[in-house]
């Protein structure tokens, strides 16, 4: 009992902690900017990157999305097909929705819109994306979640925290110059002039033509 009580100990990332969350949210930002990148390929006939930072394929709606219905529904694997689709329905939506509101409010940009499609409420969501998140979470919940925290907690110990921070600080740092850039793009559209070195190096190494590349369906929002 105790050789198993040790050996539990130097796992890593047991539960749904702060490593397991770091690492859901790399892997399901990865795959939601694959999936939607494929799925914009078969639906409108050609290549579209839908990453949400211009240094790494990640989308960070997929990522948080992912980790927010691993908090949920970590222990839910044995729920009902119904109770998981509800929960997966209502958080996906809801973050979807604040995450254009946040958007359009901050930037002063939409990165998509679901205005052309039946039953969206102000272009943020629609009811066909709210039944994928629904049917996500069932994945998820049910094969999904079980099986990446199996592999994950196979990751030796100490190698496993070392990667985490250096992935997190490398994403978190790329995403706030990402970010910087939206901003910078914002002002040169309201022909705003340089004021700072920053601006020089936002200007210079992400112009309007590499982040429109990163971001196609970008929108002012006027």
């Amino acid at each position: 009992m105790n050789n198993r009580h040790e050996t539990e100990k130097q796992r890593f990332a047991q539960g749904c902690g702060f490593y397991k969350l770091c690492w859901i949210f790399i892997i399901g930002g990865v795959i939601g900017c694959l999936v939607e990148t494929i799925w914009c390929r078969f639906a409108l006939g050609y290549w579209m990157g839908r990453s949400s930072n211009a240094f790494f394929p990640i989308s960070i709606v997929w990522g948080i999305g992912f980790a927010l219905f691993s908090l949920i529904l970590y222990k839910d694997k044995e729920t009902s097909f119904w109770k998981l689709f509800i929960k997966g329905y209502l958080c996906g939506s809801a973050l979807e929705f604040s995450c254009g509101w946040l958007c359009e409010k901050v930037l002063h940009m939409t990165f998509w819109s679901y205005a052309h499609l039946p039953l969206n409420i102000g272009g943020r969501i629609s009811l066909v994306f709210s039944v994928l998140w629904g049917t996500v979470a069932i994945i998820w919940g049910k094969w999904g979640y079980p099986a990446i925290s199996w592999i994950i907690e196979k990751i030796p110990k100490k190698k496993g925290m070392i990667l985490t921070w250096f992935l997190t600080g490398y994403l978190g740092i790329t995403t706030v110059i990402t970010g910087f850039g939206l901003i910078r793009m914002a002002q040169r559209h309201e022909e705003k002039p340089v004021s700072t070195i920053c601006d020089q190096y936002l200007d210079h190494y992400l112009p309007d033509q590499v982040l429109k590349k990163v971001f196609p369906k970008m929108r002012f929002v006027e």
